[in-house]
């Protein structure tokens, strides 16, 4: 029997794109995407607020960096992933990863 198990996705690999009218479209990586969704829903929209959590988790620096520098300047035009709506499933995989793996 074949191994129909999906191989894991790699952080750095684009996985959402964001298209608004008018604007430049911008891809988010998987992890930019996780903290996206942490973000949004965990911290309210609060950047700062999720910057200062890095702090206490796994590889807190470069997760802080994906926020500062990449998060945190796109921040008015993340809204769309909320309209979206939000898996379950995919934000607590989000807030494990937040709390356990590497960025």
């Amino acid at each position: 029997m074949p191994d129909t198990k999906k191989p894991p996705l790699d952080p750095n690999d684009p996985v959402v794109t964001i298209r608004r009218p008018g604007e430049p479209s911008f891809t988010l990586t998987l992890n930019e995407y996780r903290l996206a969704l942490l973000g949004l829903v965990d911290f309210a929209g609060e950047w700062e607020a999720l910057e200062t959590a890095t702090t206490f988790v796994v590889d807190g620096a470069r997760k802080g960096a994906l926020v500062r520098e990449r998060l945190r300047p796109l921040a008015a035009h993340l809204d769309v992933l909320l309209a979206r709506g939000v898996d379950g499933l995919e934000l607590l995989a989000a807030r494990h990863w937040f709390r356990t793996s590497e960025a």
